[in-house]
C-alpha cells in the first residue's frame, strides 16, 4: 500500500466535478442557503419573470434575442437565463447558462439517451439546484425589470416534465411570472396546424396556472390578423375548414368550440423576431399580464401559503402535546436510561448464544437540560443539540428532509421513530462526513444554524478534534513512522530514493506552503527534511493494522481509499454502461453520488433496506468505474442472483462476467471483466482442487478497480476479514441492509473497508412507496400446562427451545394466520423456523413444502418457481437458509415461528423479504389507498425465554421507526376443532414426540459452508450427542416389557 502525501483536497480542486454528482454532492452549500429565520416566503414585484416557450422552429431564440436587443434600446434592465443545454450557439450573451452547468453530451453518453432524453434529463438535473437560481435574481431584483428565461424547444417540457414544474413554480412564488408562447404563424395558416398550437398553449396555461400570453411570430412574412379572427369567431374558423370533410376537420370544428373560454382571456399580439415589429404591443401585454398575476395568481397563492402553515403548525402542537405525555410516562427519563431500567426487569433471562448475543445498550445518566437557552425563533428550527453529542431531530418540522440529509452525512442514527429522531456524533461519523467534503467549520455552522439552542461548547471541541487532522497525512510521515506499529510494517528497500528509504513521488514545490497551520515551531526544521517524503511503502499482511492505527480512537490520522480511475491507463477499461431502462431512484443516486462526490471512487460502506435496489447501486457503481470488478456475496445463490442483475442493469458481455463457486468454475476471456464469488472461496486458506487454485491465484494477482462486497457487515468475521488483504483492489464498496453485529466488531468496517457513505431512512422509503409498508404484530401464545410443565424441569434445559417453539397454542396460531391470509386474502406467505424439527413438523402437518440447508439445488428451485407462479402453492416453510440471497418478491407474509435467540440482523434481515414494493405506486405512498400491503407476525411462547429475545430481535427494527403491535388472543375462542391440536390427546402426543427426539435433533441448523470441493472432504471436529454417534441420529430405542403369559 502506498501512502500518497498528496492531499485529496488539493486533488479534488483541481478536477472540474460532474455536473451530476455536483449537483447531488454539496451538502454543505445547500444547508447554508436555508432560510430559517423567517417563517414566510418572501415576494417581490419586480422583475418580471418572462418564460418563453414554443415549439421547435417557432423563432423562439431569435424572439428572444429580439427582446434583448429591445429592452437594452429602451433602457429597461433585462437579466437573462438560457435553459436550453443543447444550443451551440446564443445571438445574445445570457448572465445564467444552463450549459455551464449541465454538460448536455456527457448526460446522453452516461445514461445512454437520445437527444431529447438527453435534454429532459439536463434540465431535471439543473431544477434539482434551482432554488440557487432565484437567490442570485433576488440579490439583483432591485436592479431589474425583467428576467428573459429561453427554453429547449421540447414543449412536453411545460407540460408534463417535473422540472418544468419546479421551475415555474419557483418563479412564481417569489416573483410575478408570465409565460409567453411563441407561434410560428406562416405554418399556423392551415387550421390544423393552428388548433394543434392552440391545443398546445391550453395545455400549458392548465399546467402552470400562470397568465400566458400568444407571440404570434414572423409577422413579417404571413400577417397574423387571421389567427385573431379565427380566434374571436368560431363561424370564420369552421368556413376556413369547409373544404376538408376528413374526421381530422370535424375534429377540428369540435374543439374550436371547446376552446371559445381560453380565448376569451387570452392575450395575443403579433410580433417579428427579426425586424422588431409589435415589440411596444408586446410588453404592454407582458405588464397587464403581471398586474393579472397579483390579483389572481398571488392572492391564491397567498392563500396556500397560509393553509399550509396552519396545518404545520396544528400538527407541529399535536406532535408535541404526544412527546409531552410520552415523557411525563417516563417521568422524565432520557431514552437511555429508560432502556436500562427496563433491560434491568430482565436479568432473570440467562443469555444464550454465546458472543453473537451482546447488549450494546450503554448505561443511562440524567442529565439538565433545564439551563439550555432558545433562540428566539426556536420554533423554526427542527434540532436540539446536547453537550454529550445526541442530536434529536423534530420530523413535522418543515426542514426536517433539509436537516436530515445533513444529519445522515454527519451522525450515526440512534432511533427513528415517526415524530423524533436521535442521532449520535462519533469520531466515525465525523470520519465519514469530511472524508465526502463536508468541512469543520462548515458542519458546526449548519449545525449551529439548524439547533434551537447555542450549540454546546463541548460539542464544538469534539467536532474540532475529530476532523481536525484529516486528509493530513503527509506532514506527519515520519511521526507515524515513530509509532511502533507502522514502523514495523514499513517495507526498507535499497532501491528506493531518499537516505531514509521512502518512496519521493512529487516535486518539492507541490507540498509547500501550510505548514504554519498544521504543526508548531518546534517542527518548523523537521517540515523542511519531511518536504522530499512523500510516501513509503507497508506490507501488505500491515495493511489493516496501519489503517486501524491511523483512526480517530489511535492516532487521529484517518486516511482515505479514493481511485482515480478516470485517469487509470494502466489497468484496462471494461466496456459496460447502464441499459437505458436502468433509472436510479433519487436515494441510490444520492448514495452513488456520495461515492463518486469529486469526481474519483471513494471507498465506503452504503446502507440500504431490503428490497430498496442494494443490487442496482452496486452495479452502477461497477458501470462508472469501468475496470475489472470482484463481487463478494455470502453464498452459491447470491452469487447466482448477482450475476444475474449485472446481466440486467448493464450491457456486459456473456463472456465478460463469471461465476466461481464449489459447483461453477468459470473464467472471463480477455484482460478485463466481472467475477462474481462468495468470501468462503477466496479466504478460504486449505487445499484446493486444481482448477480452483489456479483461478483463486488469478484472483489474487489481478489488480481489481472495485471490490464489491455484498452483506458487508459479514466482513469483520475473522475468517472473511482475511478477503481484504488477500486481494488487491484499488476501491472498495460495501452494501448491507443492517449494518448490526452482536458483538463489537462493526466499527472494523471502518479501517477494514471505509466510512458508510450514505444510510437511507427506512419510513422515509415507505412513505415515498419504494418498499413496501409492513405491518409488524408480535403474537403472545400461552404455553399449554403440560407443555410449560415439562419446560421448567431442569432435565429439559436443552429441549426448551423445542418446547416452546412447538407449543400446540403457537401451532394453532400459525395454522389460523395462514388460513386467514391464503383464503381472504389471496397472499403468499413463508413461514420460518431456525429449529428443524419444528420445521419439518409443522411443515409436514400442514401438508406445506419446505426448504433447509439439506434440500438440493433442482428441489429447491422447483419448490421457489411453484411458489411465485402456481396458485395452488402459497406457503412455503424456510429454515436460516432463507435469511439471506433468496430472492422471493411475491411474497408478502411472514410468519415467524422460530428464530436464533436475540439476534437483531436476523429479524430485520427476514423482514427484507417481504419488502419489495408490490402494486401500485401511487397506491403504496403515505396517503394511498393501502395502509399495510405486506404483514410481519412474529409468534412467541409468553412467560419463556423467547419473550425476552424477541425484544432483543426487534430493536434494530424499532429503531428504524417500526412499531410492533401485540396480539394476544390469536386464533380467536371460537376456532375450534378445524385447527390442530385442539384435543389434549393430541397435545400429549406431540409432548411425547418432542421430549422423546434426541438432543442433537430439536438443536438449531448447521448449514455446511459454501467452500471449495476439495475442503468438503477435509475432516473437522463438531459437538455432538452419542445417539449422533452410534448411528441413530436422533432416534431412541425405546424398551418394551411383554407379559411371560402373552
Amino acid at each position: 500500500m502506498d501512502i500518497d502525501s498528496k492531499v485529496p483536497e488539493e486533488a479534488g480542486s483541481s478536477m472540474q466535478v460532474d455536473s451530476k454528482v455536483q449537483e447531488k454532492d454539496d451538502i454543505s452549500n445547500s444547508m447554508q442557503n436555508l432560510n430559517i429565520e423567517g417563517s414566510s416566503f418572501t415576494f417581490k414585484k419586480k422583475p418580471i419573470i418572462i418564460i418563453v416557450v414554443g415549439m421547435a422552429g417557432s423563432g423562439k431564440t431569435t424572439f428572444l434575442h429580439r427582446l434583448v436587443c429591445h429592452t437594452m434600446a429602451s433602457n429597461l434592465r433585462g437579466y437573462v437565463l438560457n435553459l436550453d443545454p443543447a444550443v451551440l450557439t446564443l445571438p445574445f450573451g445570457a448572465n445564467i447558462d444552463i450549459r455551464d452547468t449541465v454538460r448536455y453530451k456527457e448526460v446522453m453518453k452516461q445514461y445512454n439517451l437520445g437527444p431529447n432524453g438527453g435534454i429532459l434529463t439536463s434540465l431535471n438535473l439543473f431544477a434539482t439546484k434551482f432554488d440557487e437560481v432565484i437567490s442570485v435574481i433576488e440579490k439583483r431584483a432591485d436592479q431589474l425589470d425583467y428576467v428573459l428565461v429561453d427554453t429547449p424547444g421540447q414543449i412536453e417540457i411545460f407540460t408534463w416534465s417535473a422540472s418544468g414544474a419546479i421551475i415555474t413554480e419557483a418563479f412564481a412564488s417569489t416573483f410575478p411570472t408570465v409565460v409567453t408562447y411563441v407561434v410560428d404563424t406562416p405554418r399556423s395558416e392551415s387550421p390544423a396546424t393552428f388548433m394543434s398550437n392552440m391545443l398546445y398553449a391550453c395545455s400549458i396555461l392548465y399546467k402552470t396556472r400562470l397568465p400566458l400570453v400568444l407571440a404570434f411570430n414572423k409577422t413579417d412574412v404571413a400577417n397574423h390578423e387571421f389567427a385573431l379572427e379565427w380566434m374571436k369567431d368560431f363561424e370564420v374558423f369552421h368556413a376556413a375548414l369547409d373544404a376538408d370533410n376528413t374526421y381530422t376537420s370535424t375534429l377540428t370544428r369540435s374543439l374550436s368550440l371547446a376552446l371559445e373560454e381560453f380565448y376569451k382571456n387570452l392575450r395575443s399580439v403579433g410580433v417579428s423576431a427579426v425586424s422588431g415589429a409589435g415589440m411596444d404591443a408586446f410588453f404592454k401585454a407582458i405588464e397587464a399580464s403581471a398586474e393579472e398575476y397579483m390579483e389572481t395568481y398571488k392572492a391564491d397563492l397567498d392563500k396556500r401559503w397560509e393553509e399550509k402553515q396552519l396545518l404545520e403548525e396544528t400538527r407541529r402542537r399535536e406532535n408535541m402535546e404526544k412527546l409531552r405525555k410520552d415523557m411525563e410516562k417516563t417521568g422524565g427519563e432520557t431514552v437511555e436510561e429508560y432502556r436500562a431500567s427496563t433491560a434491568d426487569d430482565d436479568h432473570y433471562y440467562p443469555e444464550e448464544g454465546g458472543d453473537d448475543f451482546h447488549d450494546g445498550e450503554r448505561e443511562g445518566k440524567k442529565m439538565d437540560f433545564t439551563k439550555l437557552e432558545l433562540k428566539p425563533d426556536h420554533g423554526n428550527r427542527p434540532l436540539w443539540a446536547c453537550a454529550d453529542g445526541r442530536i434529536f431531530l423534530e420530523t413535522f418540522s418543515p426542514l426536517y428532509k433539509q436537516a436530515y440529509d445533513f444529519l445522515i452525512a454527519i451522525a450515526e442514527p440512534v432511533c427513528r421513530p415517526e415524530s423524533m429522531h436521535e442521532y449520535n456524533l462519533t469520531p466515525h461519523s465525523l470520519y465519514a462526513a469530511v472524508s465526502v467534503g463536508l468541512e469543520t467549520e462548515t458542519i458546526i455552522a449548519v449545525l449551529s444554524k439548524l439547533s434551537k439552542t447555542k450549540l454546546p461548547k463541548e460539542m464544538i471541541d469534539f467536532i474540532h478534534a475529530s476532523t481536525a487532522n484529516y486528509g493530513k497525512v503527509k506532514l506527519v510521515l515520519k511521526r507515524l513512522l515513530a509509532d511502533d506499529a507502522i514502523g514495523k510494517a514499513r517495507i526498507s528497500s535499497e532501491g528506493m530514493h531518499g537516505k531514509d528509504g521512502f518512496t519521493v513521488s512529487k516535486p518539492v514545490n507541490e507540498i509547500e506552503g501550510g505548514h504554519d497551520e498544521l504543526i508548531n515551531e518546534v517542527d518548523v526544521a523537521a517540515a523542511a527534511e519531511e518536504k522530499e517524503t512523500h510516501s513509503f511503502e507497508i506490507d501488505p499482511a500491515q495493511v489493516e493494522n496501519v489503517k486501524q492505527r491511523c483512526l480517530p480512537n489511535a492516532l487521529n490520522y484517518p486516511m482515505m481509499e479514493e481511485y482515480d480511475f478516470r485517469n487509470d491507463t494502466v489497468n484496462p477499461d471494461l466496456d459496460m454502461e447502464l441499459k437505458p431502462q436502468a433509472q436510479p431512484r433519487p436515494y441510490q443516486e444520492k448514495s452513488l453520488s456520495k461515492m463518486f462526490g469529486n469526481g474519483r471512487a471513494r471507498s465506503g460502506i452504503i446502507v440500504l433496506p431490503c428490497g430498496a435496489g442494494k443490487s442496482l447501486v452496486g452495479v452502477s457503481a461497477a458501470s462508472r468505474i469501468k475496470k475489472s470488478c470482484l463481487c463478494l456475496a455470502t453464498n452459491a445463490v447470491s452469487v447466482d442472483q448477482w450475476a444475474f442483475q449485472f446481466k440486467l442493469w448493464s450491457t456486459i458481455r456473456e463472456e465478460q462476467i463469471c461465476r466461481f463457486t464449489s459447483d461453477s468454475k468459470e473464467r472471463f476471456r480477455g484482460n478485463v471483466g466481472v467475477v462474481v464469488t462468495t468470501y468462503n472461496m477466496v479466504a478460504f486458506g486449505g487445499k484446493r482442487s486444481e482448477e480452483s487454485e489456479k483461478i483463486i491465484e488469478e484472483i489474487r494477482n489481478r489488480e481489481w478497480g472495485l471490490l464489491l462486497m455484498d452483506e458487508v457487515h459479514v466482513v469483520p468475521a475473522h475468517m472473511f476479514r482475511k478477503v481484504i488483504s488477500i486481494t488487491k483492489s484499488h476501491c472498495k464498496l460495501g452494501l448491507t441492509a443492517t449494518l448490526v453485529r452482536e458483538d463489537e466488531r462493526i466499527t472494523d468496517l471502518n479501517f477494514l473497508i471505509g466510512p458508510k457513505l450514505y444510510e437511507a431512512n427506512w419510513l422515509d422509503l415507505v412513505k415515498g412507496g419504494f418498499i413496501a409498508n409492513v405491518q409488524c404484530a408480535e403474537v403472545w401464545c400461552p404455553m399449554t400446562k403440560e407443555f410449560f410443565a415439562e419446560y421448567l424441569k431442569k432435565e429439559n434445559s436443552k429441549k426448551r427451545q423445542a418446547l416452546y417453539v412447538m407449543n400446540p397454542n403457537k401451532f394453532r396460531a400459525c395454522e389460523f394466520l395462514i388460513r386467514f391470509h391464503e383464503q381472504q386474502r389471496g397472499d403468499k406467505i413463508i413461514v420460518f423456523a431456525d429449529n428443524l424439527f419444528a420445521l419439518t413438523e409443522y411443515a409436514m402437518k400442514l401438508r406445506k413444502p419446505m426448504i433447509y440447508g439439506a434440500t438440493s439445488h433442482v428441489e429447491r428451485t422447483k419448490i421457489l418457481e411453484a411458489f411465485k407462479t402456481s396458485k395452488e402453492v402459497n406457503t412455503i416453510f424456510l429454515s436460516k437458509v432463507g435469511d439471506n440471497s433468496i430472492d422471493i418478491p411475491e411474497a408478502n407474509v411472514i410468519i415467524q415461528i422460530s428464530s436464533h435467540a436475540g439476534s437483531r440482523r436476523q429479524e430485520a434481515q427476514r423482514l427484507g423479504r417481504i419488502l419489495r414494493a408490490k402494486g401500485k405506486h401511487q397506491d403504496r405512498m403515505a396517503g394511498g389507498k393501502e395502509e399495510y400491503n405486506a404483514f410481519f407476525y412474529s409468534l412467541v411462547s409468553t412467560d419463556t425465554q423467547e419473550m425476552y429475545y424477541s425484544t432483543k430481535r426487534q430493536q434494530f427494527l424499532i429503531d428504524q421507526g417500526y412499531s410492533f403491535k401485540v396480539i394476544t388472543s390469536l386464533p380467536p375462542s371460537d376456532s375450534g376443532s378445524e385447527l390442530s391440536y385442539h384435543r389434549l390427546d393430541e397435545q400429549l402426543q406431540l409432548l411425547g414426540k418432542v421430549l422423546s427426539a434426541g438432543d442433537d435433533a430439536v438443536g438449531l441448523e448447521q448449514l455446511d459452508e459454501d467452500a471449495d470441493d476439495v475442503a468438503l472432504q477435509k475432516a473437522r471436529r463438531y459437538v455432538g450427542s452419542m445417539s449422533a454417534m452410534s448411528g441413530a441420529k436422533g432416534m431412541v430405542y425405546m424398551e418394551y416389557k411383554y407379559d411371560s403369559d402373552s
